[in-house]
């Protein structure tokens, strides 16, 4: 799965995280399943238009809360990279 990075992480920090937190892991699928979703109902086109809407705006905002996750997590870490 494709996950946009930003300079204060990296994937072996989100890796990290997704092996050692419950909660992070909980989340992190609840991305990846509306994630699915959306290009599941994008994909049949105007039928399926406000369902993906829908599930686009889902997904963006788990995003939001994945990437609040991680920053939490390195300012707890005293701004370390954790999981390289």
């Amino acid at each position: 799965m494709k996950f946009v990075k930003g300079p204060s992480h990296s994937m072996g920090q989100i890796r990290h995280l997704y092996r050692e937190d419950e909660t992070f892991r909980a989340v992190w699928e609840d991305y990846r399943l509306t994630t699915r979703a959306h290009q599941h109902f994008k994909a049949m086109g105007e039928a399926g238009m406000i369902r993906a809407e829908e599930y686009r705006v889902m997904r963006d905002e788990l995003k939001d809360e994945i990437l609040e996750f991680i920053e939490r997590r390195h300012m707890h870490q005293g701004g370390n990279v954790i999981g390289n």
